[in-house]
């Protein structure tokens, strides 16, 4: 917060969470904190803000309470396909599951008041209902333009607004099924009580760049940065200043991305020790050399959040010159950075570490494809990697002890691969597969946690104010339920539902190698909890450590760029290191975290979107499949190598199926056919929407019947 007051965010919650406080008005709670009057507006605005973030509540007279004291709570509301909500609460506390009938005119994005029952939804989340809108959902909507008889209606895109939004005024010249950005005007009740207006007229969706742009506008990204940021970026130079910083020009160390990486931040050296242990450099971007607090790049650096990478382009965190120019670790160039250096043992163990702000001179710009090539012996694909090949074999032997201590110590390491889209010019997919986890991935992965479990011990060591990477352990009930999955599966995950990393770890072990790996991971992956940034250190439940931290991706990610800031204000003897946190840490956490949740679900949706207009050329066709998950209606089933899976439906089979939630699979009553997770079928593409992403799948034996393959797509 901005305000220089006497009393602070963190005085007046620790003042209304005391036993002995009893519910106050404005004026007598400011008295009671004893704020002076010059204070009075500010600590208006504070107390304001604080209700908005839902730690305080306006009460019967208002009189402002803790929520937790009317058994109540404040958070954002996430809508599903299906019509119930969930209300994100921050910290370690489960969602609230908020029925149906209990939304009444909520929205998703909403910011909502939750009166808590005593039930508990059939996952263990405790069970709400909306008793306030505090603050309605910002920002327009995308939909679908459509035709309601005499009436115009706008279809929203995604699950957030599960009703028509009616329009006022017929807009003269958008066709049927156009894309279009809709503002809302009005939530009354109602069948059109959610009435809008089109404010942009975005397309025709059958053209695939639209892709883009309806992603952009549905999630309010920034594709373009303000006059005055690019202009910032445009005085950037290069400002080596050596005479501050540890000169490391003559060290090698080069960097390892993907193919398409357009922005290098990390490069990593190796030098043997005469102990026969060895000390590791992972030299990271200096940043925030450049981005300066309080400038307009900054504002608009936190304002993102983090870059979002889509498959054919990036909405970077920063404008295009710092990130992929000014900031970058080029190779062949001198740039300024921060530099960890880790004393290892022969067994890879750590000693001691040190970390200097410093000057390097990248040697060579390696790609994973490159790396992996020369460690499998192909030596007339590895390019310049061969000319490191001595150091990349010593780092190579370093990573896999790497790996086998933090596996040692609980870590989870999941089998997964990624999903490979392919796009062309016009931004059409024109292939699907998955990319392999390789060797030299891992390489680079031990390295950047290494580097950031140093970072995160110096700054916890000194009390420095950062933003965490915490993790915590699954839910009992997330837990519970993935029991019964895997144990529908024959496979035994242990007594009792409080679970720890080297239980997990031990499980994901005893099932490497069989042929459902992959989708055994998933459903683990999927019981975790989600990692989030906070100011207080805890425990990263999937790396089995603690204290944990983001440091080495600040081109993309404002925690590690904040990080930087804090230890190079240390590092440099600033006073007023300890002053950083005055902004709200823990306010920036959670806008850290959901501005990384939208990242990750713009990037989703876009795979799949692509993934979909892919599939959609194969209608007709038989692929081989594996069920990865069963309902009571049908079951999904992921299609050959494509990694992109559909829906069976079960009304489009000759036999009765019965759903055995106990076991998680579908019985059928007279021939006893047996669907679960791990069935091998076959299957033909019966029906492919983009637009909603969505595949319909009908199995081989099933394809003479005609209710199948005969829906069409909606009209656009």
């Amino acid at each position: 917060y901005p305000y220089i007051m006497s009393v602070t965010r963190e005085k007046l919650l620790a003042f209304v969470a005391r036993a002995q406080y009893r519910p106050a008005k404005m004026k007598e709670l400011a008295r009671l904190l004893g704020v002076p009057q010059a204070e009075y507006r500010d600590f208006r605005r504070l107390v304001k803000d604080v209700v908005a973030e839902g730690l305080l509540v306006r009460g019967h007279h208002n009189r402002y309470v803790p929520p937790t004291a009317l058994n109540q709570a404040v958070g954002r509301l996430k809508v599903h396909a299906r019509g119930f909500g969930l209300v994100a609460r921050s910290g370690g506390e489960s969602d609230i599951f908020i029925p149906v009938a209990d939304i009444r005119e909520a929205l998703d994005g909403d910011l909502v008041r939750v009166a808590l029952t005593t039930a508990v939804s059939q996952r263990g989340e405790p069970l709400g209902r909306i008793v306030e809108i505090v603050e309605k959902m910002a920002g327009e909507i995308v939909g679908t333009y459509r035709m309601r008889g005499r009436r115009v209606v706008v279809e929203p895109d995604g699950s957030g607004v599960n009703r028509d939004i009616y329009l006022d005024e017929a807009p003269v010249a958008i066709a049927e099924g156009y894309k279009v950005v809709v503002r809302i005007v009005a939530r009354d009740r109602g069948y059109d009580g959610l009435r809008g207006k089109i404010v942009e007229v975005l397309g025709d969706p059958e053209d695939p760049k639209l892709d883009f742009l309806t992603l952009v506008r549905r999630f309010d990204l920034k594709a373009e940065f303000a006059s005055e940021v690019e202009a910032e970026a445009a005085k950037a130079t290069i400002d080596l200043d050596v005479s501050r910083r540890e000169d490391l020009r003559s060290l090698s160390c080069f960097t390892i991305d993907p193919d398409a990486a357009r922005d290098f931040d990390d490069a990593v050296s190796l030098e043997p020790n005469e102990d026969g242990g060895c000390t590791l450099g992972v030299h990271i971007a200096d940043v925030s050399h450049y981005v300066r607090r309080g400038s307009a790049l900054d504002g608009a650096a936190r304002e993102r959040g983090t870059s979002v990478y889509l498959l054919d382009r990036v909405i970077h965190m920063l404008p295009e010159r710092l990130a992929a120019e000014i900031c970058s670790l080029a190779p062949g160039t001198d740039r300024p950075a921060v530099s960890v250096f880790m004393r290892l043992n022969a067994a890879g163990q750590l000693g001691d570490y040190r970390i200097v702000e410093s000057v390097i001179h990248s040697a060579a710009r390696l790609t994973y494809g490159q790396v992996q090539s020369l460690f499998d012996g192909r030596e007339e694909a590895a390019g310049p990697a061969v000319d490191l090949a001595a150091e990349l074999a010593a780092m190579r032997d370093l990573a896999a002890k790497r790996t086998a201590l933090r596996l040692d110590r609980g870590a989870l390491d999941f089998a997964l691969d990624q999903p490979r889209v392919e796009i062309d010019d016009a931004s059409r997919p024109v292939a699907l597969g998955r990319y392999p986890r390789w060797e030299s991935h891992r390489l680079v992965e031990e390295f950047m946690l290494l580097a950031n479990e140093c970072v995160a011990d110096y700054v916890l060591r000194r009390d420095l104010p950062v933003l965490y990477r915490v993790h915590r352990s699954p839910s009992p009930s997330s837990m519970v339920e993935l029991g019964t999955l895997v144990s529908s599966m024959r496979i035994d995950l242990g007594p009792g539902d409080v679970v720890k990393p080297r239980d997990l770890q031990l499980f994901l072990a005893g099932i490497a190698g069989r042929k459902d790996e992959a989708m055994i991971n998933k459903m683990v992956l999927r019981a975790m909890s989600r990692a989030e940034y906070a100011p207080e250190s805890a425990i990263h439940f999937g790396l089995a450590c603690q204290p944990y931290l983001h440091f080495t991706s600040p081109i993309r990610r404002y925690p590690d760029l904040w990080v930087h800031r804090v230890l190079k204000d240390h590092l440099a003897g600033n006073e007023h290191v300890a002053d950083v946190g005055e902004e709200g840490l823990e306010a920036l956490g959670r806008w850290a975290s959901a501005r990384e949740r939208r990242a990750e679900e713009v990037e989703r949706i876009y795979v799949r979107t692509k993934q979909m207009r892919y599939m959609e050329r194969h209608i007709g066709e038989r692929f081989a499949g594996v069920v990865t998950g069963v309902l009571r209606g049908g079951f999904f089933v992921e299609v050959g190598d494509f990694m992109v899976d559909g829906f069976c439906l079960l009304r489009t089979l000759d036999d009765f199926y019965e759903l055995d939630e106990r076991r998680h699979r579908l019985v059928g009553r007279r021939g006893r056919r047996v669907f679960e997770m791990g069935t091998e079928v076959e299957v033909v593409i019966a029906a492919v929407d983009w637009v909603t992403r969505e595949m319909d799948l009908a199995l081989v034996e099933e394809v003479p019947r005609q209710t199948r393959g005969k829906r069409r797509k909606k009209k656009r």
